[in-house]
């Protein structure tokens, strides 16, 4: 190693770790002479190692100080003159002390000789910032975005009575961007299930061949399967005054009835007008039980290919909580 190769730094790091107190002190009380002698004893230059110490206090920021002289041995009077004495070695034995220490290093052997001047610490790293959350929308913002989706909702309601179904989905999907606990809502979700059923139900006309509407037996087990756990359910089965839609009627009673259900049946009043498809209808007042009936029922016919709308929202007081209604085609 050369002498260019030796860090005064990871120098000062030894010193800092190897030197006590007390040998500071024993060392203080040696005279000039006796400090060169023990130095030189343990293989150490005193001018080299000066100047190695010199390096070190200047890189840390110490003026550099002149090495103390050797002197001969004198006798003085401890009692009067310790503290001035004192004041004037302690640089100079300082500056000697560490030189030894430094020596030391920079040769590969060990010394137990500590400095009094530390290196400042370093500064302690700031804690990194909190991310914080971006602000959410104001309220006029959230009251916008809610008159959209109520407007969009109210255009799907529109298109789906009208038999308009991707127009009907599309803005529903709309408002469920703009408002999503809404989208959760029963009738918006009634509303969506009608879309996809009348979809399906326009694909599936497109490639049957045109008649009379029935129930095949293949359908009768798949309407049995979606209404049977509501089993128990009341329903009020109106039909209308035709051989068609009363044929009809006949087929959905059975399946129906096979399934659990308590059906009724009547016929349309002569003064509700014409009536075209299938509607259900259920009371607003209705529990649980029949609002889920009533879905399921939606559900099952529209398996069966059947188009039906609802179910709709009827005024409470009817004459039943649940009512299914059979028009003409």
């Amino acid at each position: 190693m050369t002498d260019d190769d030796r860090n005064p730094g990871a120098a000062w790091d030894l010193i800092e770790d190897l030197l006590a107190e007390e040998e500071i002190e024993r060392v203080a009380k040696l005279p000039a002479e006796e400090r060169r002698k023990q130095m030189q004893a343990q293989g150490i230059d005193p001018e080299r190692a000066h100047a190695l110490a010199s390096e070190v206090l200047t890189k840390q920021g110490f003026a550099p100080v002149a090495s103390a002289p050797v002197e001969a041995p004198r006798v003085i009077d401890l009692a009067k003159e310790r503290g001035k004495r004192d004041r004037q070695r302690r640089p100079a034995m300082t500056l000697l002390l560490v030189a030894a220490a430094v020596a030391v290093a920079a040769l590969g052997g060990g010394a137990a000789i500590v400095a009094y001047n530390k290196a400042p610490p370093a500064p302690p790293t700031p804690a990194p910032p909190i991310p914080t959350a971006p602000p959410g929308p104001s309220p006029e913002e959230l009251a916008e975005k809610q008159r959209q989706a109520d407007g969009l909702r109210q255009l799907a309601s529109a298109d789906c009575a009208a038999g308009h179904w991707a127009s009907c989905r599309l803005e529903l999907q709309g408002a469920a961007k703009l408002d999503p606990k809404g989208d959760g809502a029963r009738s918006v979700q009634r509303m969506r299930d009608e879309a996809t059923r009348g979809a399906n139900q326009d694909a599936f006309e497109s490639k049957a061949s045109s008649g009379s509407r029935s129930l095949p037996p293949d359908f009768k087990k798949d309407l049995r399967a979606a209404i049977a756990p509501s089993s128990g359910q009341s329903l009020r089965l109106v039909c209308a005054r035709a051989p068609e839609p009363s044929h009809l009627c006949d087929q959905l009673a059975a399946a129906i009835t096979s399934a659990g259900w308590a059906v009724t049946r009547a016929a349309l009043a002569t003064d509700a007008g014409v009536v075209h498809g299938i509607v259900i209808d259920v009371a607003t007042d209705a529990d649980d039980a029949t609002q889920n009936a009533a879905d399921a029922l939606a559900a099952g016919l529209g398996q069966a290919y059947l188009r039906t709308r609802g179910p709709h929202d009827a005024p409470p007081g009817g004459d039943a909580p649940l009512r299914l209604t059979v028009g003409v085609q």
